[in-house]
């Protein structure tokens, strides 16, 4: 906690902890060490839940502790909120469980907020979801299929964050439409 004086050792430790994760991802096997399994596909599998995220958590939480693993908390919600959310309010609350007075948690508490409204949307049965790539091969089958009707064709990625901002920006409007 006394490193944190000197200039850029906050640089320095959120580098540290990608390369950590980045070290992970390459080597399987060391999963079983943040995942406290004994086999490493058990491991493997628990990790594919979410490989960014709780796997980065489970690094801060494994090697980290005082104000070093709250600043790595706080880098973790900096670069996930609007870009990758997966479990984001799970994490939350094991922050505010450990650092019940961070001076972070009136920053990020807004944000996990939204998230937690968003997690209680529903689909209606007004909207029809088809996951299953074989349903439709191209543009124009879709343009059969629906023909005369009024069609959102929206293709995303939960890994793209451009993506899923442009939906949470536009769905007041398309929902007040429709």
């Amino acid at each position: 906690d006394t490193l944190f004086v000197i200039p850029d050792y906050n640089y320095f430790l959120s580098n540290y902890l990608m390369r950590v994760k980045e070290r992970i991802w390459d080597h399987p096997e060391l999963l079983m060490k943040y995942y406290h399994t004994e086999s490493q596909e058990e491991a493997v599998k628990l990790n594919k839940l979410d490989s960014e995220n709780k796997l980065i958590e489970k690094i801060i939480n494994t090697r980290f502790s005082g104000h070093n693993a709250e600043f790595l908390y706080a880098y973790l919600f900096k670069y996930a909120i609007s870009d990758k959310e997966d479990d984001l309010p799970e994490i939350f609350e094991n922050f505010q469980g450990k650092f019940s007075s961070s001076e972070y948690i009136n920053h990020l508490e807004p944000y996990i907020s939204v998230m937690r409204e968003k997690e209680k949307r529903t689909l209606t049965d007004k909207m029809i979801l088809f996951e299953n790539p074989e349903t439709f091969k191209t543009f124009g089958d879709v343009l059969r299929h629906f023909k005369g009707q009024t069609v959102l064709l929206d293709m995303w990625g939960t890994w793209c964050a451009p993506c899923r901002s442009e939906i949470a920006f536009n769905s007041d409007s398309i929902k007040n439409d429709f």
